[in-house]
């Protein structure tokens, strides 16, 4: 059991106890009171909501009358640190008091949106129903293509595997000879079917603008280079709504937040002065660009 004590108090180190943030942590005061360490009291709402917001991994060490008892030796050492921290007044520090301003801040914010936007934005299952029948093109089945590849490292060596396949050698037995892909290798290049967007888009677009039995290539991606040849296309199956409702509802549901949020932006900032210092905002540093749009040393 010590060991769940362990961690929650280094949890409590990093965050401010088990709980979500400082706020959290405010002791709630009312009910019946378990302990009492000084001045301070432990009531049962303090522990249930404590014991509420435990990792998962570590909630079921604290189960039946041993596990309660457990725990509330925790919140008597929580205490115990905390009150000792106080002492010492780590929580005048200026970079304390900023960490605890800016959870302050995150804690009331998400708590607004999540009133004003989420519960404005609840999807019903009717909802979904109405947009699946309304937009039948959405949720039509797609395109299909099945195709083979050879993957090798150079584009030299693809160049010669493809002249022998030009020469009529069989294409899935140079794929087992050559091909540098574990997944499709033994299974004569073999890729099976796929959609439009499940490969990369140097792949992609050569098999989409490939004929059907023609082998094209050398195509250079991330991986190598290929040698493609396509097997065969076909139209999957019309989605059907009562496999893909959760999900409609998830992304209607986004959706209508977003529209929401937006429509919510606009209306403050009419009525906001905002004033932006691009002296200052030019100065920032910027960071080195990426392919994604964002800095190299958040990838």
């Amino acid at each position: 059991m010590k060991q769940y004590l362990v961690i929650c108090l280094s949890v409590a180190a990093l965050a401010a106890g088990c709980s979500k943030s400082p706020m959290d942590n405010a002791p709630a005061k009312s009910g019946p009171v378990l302990a009492e360490v000084g001045s301070s009291k432990i009531t049962v709402d303090d522990f249930k909501r404590q014991q509420g917001e435990l990792p998962e991994y570590a909630r079921g060490g604290f189960s039946g009358d041993k596990g309660n008892r457990d725990f509330l030796d925790y919140l008597v050492i929580q205490e115990l640190f905390y009150q000792e921290a106080l002492k010492k007044g780590v929580d005048k520090q200026a970079e304390i008091r900023a960490k605890i301003d800016d959870m302050t801040r995150k804690v009331v914010l998400d708590t607004y949106l999540r009133g004003e936007i989420e519960k404005q934005a609840q999807v019903t299952e009717a909802d979904a129903k109405a947009y699946f029948d309304g937009h039948p093109d959405e949720f039509k089945g797609q395109e299909e293509i099945k195709a083979s590849h050879i993957l090798v490292k150079s584009e030299e060596q693809a160049n010669e595997v493809l002249a022998k396949i030009k020469k009529g050698e069989a294409f899935d037995k140079l794929a087992k000879k050559f091909s540098q892909d574990p997944g499709s290798r033994n299974n004569g290049g073999d890729l099976g079917y796929f959609r439009k967007g499940q490969m990369v888009p140097e792949f992609e677009a050569a098999v989409v603008n490939a004929k059907t039995g023609e082998v094209s290539g050398p195509i250079k991606t991330q991986y190598g280079f290929h040698i493609i040849k396509v097997v065969d296309r076909r139209v999957g199956p019309n989605l059907e709504f009562e496999k893909i409702a959760p999900q409609l509802r998830i992304n209607l549901a986004r959706k209508k937040q977003k529209e929401i949020f937006d429509a919510r932006v606009a209306e403050l900032k009419k009525t906001a002065k905002i004033t932006i210092n691009e002296k200052e905002v030019t100065a920032l540093p910027t960071g080195e660009a990426s392919p994604h749009g964002l800095p190299a040393e958040k990838q």
